[in-house]
């Protein structure tokens, strides 16, 4: 019940527990079915922070970015060989 109740708003959680109540369904899986069968999902609007990883040398060359070349390189080594 606690993963609907976070998935799924309050209302259609309660719809659904009245609703297995009133046909006396007591499975879970029964629970959990009747919200995600049309009932619209709940947007998180929390923030979440990203932790990097690594050293700050490690991050340093994550923002490297490689020389590029033209085709024209590539075609003159293969030339040459």
């Amino acid at each position: 019940m606690l993963n609907c109740m976070t998935k799924y708003a309050q209302e259609d959680t309660d719809k659904a527990l009245d609703m297995c109540l009133v046909k006396s369904l007591f499975s879970a899986n029964d629970f959990k079915s009747i919200p995600s069968s049309g009932a619209v999902i709940k947007e998180n609007n929390n923030e979440v922070e990203i932790k990097s990883l690594g050293t700050p040398e490690t991050q340093l060359m994550v923002n490297i970015k490689p020389n590029k070349s033209t085709i024209d390189v590539y075609q003159n080594l293969f030339k040459s060989k």
